[in-house]
């Protein structure tokens, strides 16, 4: 009932944009009254890939952002309320390596037809886990198996009076590993608030709402259901940015404990107090600009860190992402790296080509 709620609000602030409402009525007839018993609270879930972040951009904010408005089309991924018609006709490919050769690709097309007020965009998001040995109980080789995820995605976004933007995205979300096989459909919910004179930016956005219609073995599992809410504010006087943003805010302790594990390996079984609680929510970010051109960001994920480091390790850089971008007259380029763990970090890379320049 309160994922329920949560998704309400969003319908409320968009009902008097024509284009968009025939998208949420059908929406929330079919999905939204079945979300409530679809969505986990933490811990596990399947189509866990969905979190991850297709695309540099978002990765070198921390991996998490619902607020910053970019020329880059890739924010808009994750939020389609920060859609805008200055991405017309921009097509995306990303390229992401992962430890253990796992492949991440992605890619995106964008539009904004004249005769509409509504910007569309369209995209694919793959997760290609290689092939492995496929063996039974006692050890035999049965042969090899292959297991991949993919996300198919269709967001329209538009503008509310002044200063309010809205976002929808609708995804079809199919995996496969080995004879196992799982469908579902998956909604992201935006709004975005923009103060251009005041540098302010703010977002708010409900992702991950839907069901499975297909199960792995007749058995239903939650979806990685995430509310997420973030300030961006520019400088007036010096060319930074800087932005803040909460993820998974429907619940307040996200911490997952095998306590079994814990104490096997001699780890506090303790989660920590109320800051570190709400600071395991945040992700921060910081953006630099060199002429109009290149663009730096560094972020931090407090979630990242406090999840992947090693007790009485050192932990270095974990939880730290960077990243640069630089926009040409036909292309943007954008870079980003992320370090997990130390020993394990991967880096992205994306081109986006402006198809409508002549």
């Amino acid at each position: 009932m309160g994922d329920f709620l949560f998704c309400r609000v969003p319908m409320l602030i968009f009902v008097r944009m024509r284009t968009l409402r025939r998208i949420f009525l059908i929406f929330l007839g079919t999905w939204l009254t079945h979300s409530g018993g679809a969505q986990t609270l933490g811990g596990q879930s399947t189509f866990s890939f969905l979190r991850l972040p297709s695309y540099p951009l978002l990765n070198a904010l921390g991996g998490a952002n619902t607020s910053v408005i970019s020329d880059d089309p890739a924010a808009a991924a994750h939020n389609p309320a920060l859609l805008r018609s200055m991405h017309h006709g921009q097509m995306t490919a990303a390229f992401n390596a992962h430890p253990a050769g796992i492949r991440q690709l992605g890619w995106m097309m964008t539009a904004a037809p004249d005769r509409w007020a509504t910007v569309l965009s369209g995209g694919i998001d793959l997760m290609d886990y290689g092939t492995a040995v496929q063996t039974d109980a006692a050890g035999n080789v049965l042969g090899d198996f292959s297991a991949r995820d993919l996300s198919v995605r269709l967001s329209a976004g538009g503008r509310y009076m002044e200063r309010w933007y809205g976002g929808v995205s609708l995804k079809g979300a199919f995996s496969r590993y080995g004879i196992y096989r799982s469908g579902a459909v998956v909604a992201d919910v935006g709004v975005n608030y923009h103060d251009s004179a005041q540098g302010f930016q703010a977002g708010i956005l409900f992702r991950n709402m839907g069901g499975q219609w297909r199960t792995y073995d007749q058995v239903g599992e939650d979806l990685p259901f995430d509310v997420q809410l973030g300030v961006t504010k520019r400088l007036k006087y010096a060319p930074l940015q800087f932005s803040l943003t909460g993820q998974r805010l429907h619940r307040f302790d996200v911490l997952y404990r095998d306590t079994v594990f814990m104490a096997e390996n001699g780890w506090p079984r303790t989660g920590g107090g109320v800051a570190e609680k709400i600071l395991r929510h945040m992700t921060f970010a910081v953006q630099g600009f060199v002429g109009e051109r290149i663009d730096l960001a560094l972020g931090y994920s407090f979630m990242r860190r406090g999840e992947l480091s090693i007790p009485g390790a050192v932990n270095g850089m974990a939880g730290f992402s960077i990243g640069a971008g630089v926009s040409l007259r036909r292309l943007k380029l954008r870079y980003a790296r992320s370090v997990h763990r130390p020993g394990a970090a991967f880096s992205q890379f994306s081109v986006t080509a402006d198809l409508s320049r002549p």
